[in-house]
């Protein structure tokens, strides 16, 4: 069966409407755009494929798999940014007690820059350094700043 999903993404005012088949499973199941109901006015001059493509797969997903790499990627240098919860098997991590992940965008259009800061972390340079490196791994280089 095939469903139609609304989404606002918190990482702007754009609002768009996705498809997707109930009988396919999560792992190989495909969302699809369906309509783009309002542009924000930093993705006004996108088309409506470049709206799914931009903000849903790339800004959306950019900003929730970076802080999720930071926490799942802390070794001994960025040991104090993470906590663990649940117990046996079932621990995970996540930031830390007095650290939290705030976000912005800059830029306009395909050219948005996510700027991410861990208030109450004190990274010092080299530790900034290191995020930053991975965020350019992970997404490329001017995606991400590490401020």
């Amino acid at each position: 069966m095939i469903k139609i999903t609304t989404c606002a993404p918190d990482t702007c005012g754009c609002k768009y409407s996705y498809s997707w088949d109930t009988d396919q499973n999560e792992d190989v199941r495909v969302h699809t755009l369906h309509q783009v109901i309002r542009k924000c006015p930093a993705h006004a001059t996108l088309t409506d494929q470049e709206i799914w493509d931009e903000v849903h797969n790339g800004e959306n997903r950019r900003k929730n798999l970076i802080r999720k790499a930071i926490v799942k990627n802390a070794d001994n240098r960025l040991q104090h940014l993470v906590r663990w919860l649940g117990e046996g098997v079932d621990q995970y991590p996540d930031l830390a007690d007095g650290v939290s992940y705030q976000w912005s965008w800059s830029g306009t259009g395909k050219n948005r820059v996510l700027n991410v800061s861990l208030v109450g972390a004190n990274l010092t340079n080299p530790q900034k350094l290191l995020l930053q490196s991975m965020a350019d791994s992970q997404f490329g280089a001017g995606k991400v700043v590490i401020v």
